[in-house]
């Protein structure tokens, strides 16, 4: 069983944001201490006491500097608008050098079959569930992937990429925290998308999996890369 720690920088009421950054490389440490095999953080703007980690490369350089052994991930795919693609590849490949390839992006897999699992709604019988309440609805879609999977002898561990539609960004932490209940030992290639709206007016939530399956015996577990 793998540990893992995602952090958005989140700010309790009371707790200041100044120091959130110091408390999350302190964590850091201490995961490593406490022997669990990954560390991530997500970017995120403008999302006040939400999340605070603007520049997620200048954490993960902190850490990757003071830690020798947990592997560093970035939990969601770098915001390009406010990025530029140049710079955002020389920034990971000064990651990569100081973490000793230890920063991750991807995870990968040695099965050489891909289940694509559709997006999962709060909708049942032709009624969406939950209407109006994201975290609800993503506790039913979670829900509803994890019927598909069991469909396809499959576990959550199995899945290598997962892509969350949200409408809204005043539904992130909802949603967020709904996730953080699910990924407690697996931690995929996850990316967090805000619309203005999905396929119905009530639906707020829709969660799509890539899963990895062996093509004789189900599926397998996949791993973190160390690229």
């Amino acid at each position: 069983m793998r540990f893992v720690l995602l952090q958005e920088g989140d700010t309790p009421t009371g707790a200041s944001v100044s120091h959130r950054p110091r408390e999350m490389v302190r964590e850091a440490i201490f995961a490593e201490e406490m022997d669990f095999d990954c560390w991530g953080i997500s970017e995120h703007h403008a999302v006040e006491q939400v999340a605070t980690v603007s520049a997620p490369e200048l954490l993960h350089a902190v850490v990757a500097y003071q830690t020798s052994r947990i592997k560093i991930r970035s939990m969601s795919t770098v915001m390009l608008p406010f990025n530029h693609p140049i710079r955002t590849a020389e920034r990971v490949a000064t990651l990569d050098i100081l973490s000793h390839g230890r920063y991750s992006q991807a995870v990968i897999s040695d099965s050489a079959c891909l289940g694509h699992i559709a997006g999962q709604v709060a909708v049942r019988d032709g009624q969406v569930l939950c209407v109006g309440d994201a975290s609800g609805q993503a506790r039913v879609a979670f829900d509803n992937l994890g019927l598909t999977l069991r469909e396809l002898n499959a576990q959550w561990s199995s899945v290598c990429s997962l892509r969350m539609y949200v409408v809204g960004q005043e539904n992130f932490l909802a949603v967020g925290d709904v996730y953080r209940e699910w990924a407690v030992d697996w931690a995929p290639a996850s990316t967090l998308v805000f619309v203005q709206a999905l396929f119905r007016p009530e639906v707020l939530v829709e969660v799509e999996a890539v899963v990895a399956l062996d093509r004789r015996s189900g599926a397998v577990a996949v791993s973190s890369s160390d690229v």
